[in-house]
């Protein structure tokens, strides 16, 4: 005969205990924090939205630099883009192809910081965002979403490639 998993005291009724454990689900289910690594995984490999992949690809416009209201939206489509996920589970930043012209190659959208920048081929990123620099310029990509662990590389219908190291 199996054991019971969830025990509970003696004193509570039937109909107590079932709510009890219908509470501690549905805490669960809301909760943030409460994602299996698995899941968080899952999240952040699915398709990208149509909406978010458009907010990314207008860094280009070089208004965000200097207008930290734009910054803001471009950080708010992230978390409507992923709103399982919690910040620092997030991107820590966005590297893409630059088309502003020489001498730039790539700009960043650095999420600690809320800074987007432009960087000549000469120039170094810092080295969390470095990494993504020639995925970004090959072209096959929309954009890099850069993570501490992995390199999430989105096609421009919204796929996406994961590159863990």
């Amino acid at each position: 005969m199996p054991r019971p998993m969830l025990i509970f005291p003696e004193t509570k009724s039937q109909t107590d205990r079932k709510q009890e454990l219908n509470l501690r689900q549905t805490s669960r289910s809301k909760s943030k924090t409460n994602l299996s690594p698995m899941e968080v995984e899952r999240v952040l490999n699915r398709k990208r939205s149509a909406a978010y992949i458009q907010a990314m690809t207008h860094l280009d416009a070089g208004a965000h630099m200097h207008n930290a209201q734009l910054v803001e939206e471009l950080q708010e489509a992230i978390r409507r883009e992923m709103p399982e996920i919690e910040i620092d589970l997030g991107p820590i930043g966005i590297v893409a192809k630059c088309y502003l012209g020489a001498p730039y190659e790539v700009h960043t959208l650095d999420m600690s910081g809320g800074i987007i920048e432009h960087f000549e081929t000469f120039r170094t990123m810092p080295q969390t965002l470095e990494r993504a620099r020639k995925l970004a310029t090959s072209g096959f990509y929309a954009f890099i979403e850069v993570y501490h662990h992995a390199l999430r590389a989105v096609k421009e219908d919204g796929t996406v490639a994961v590159l863990k190291g």
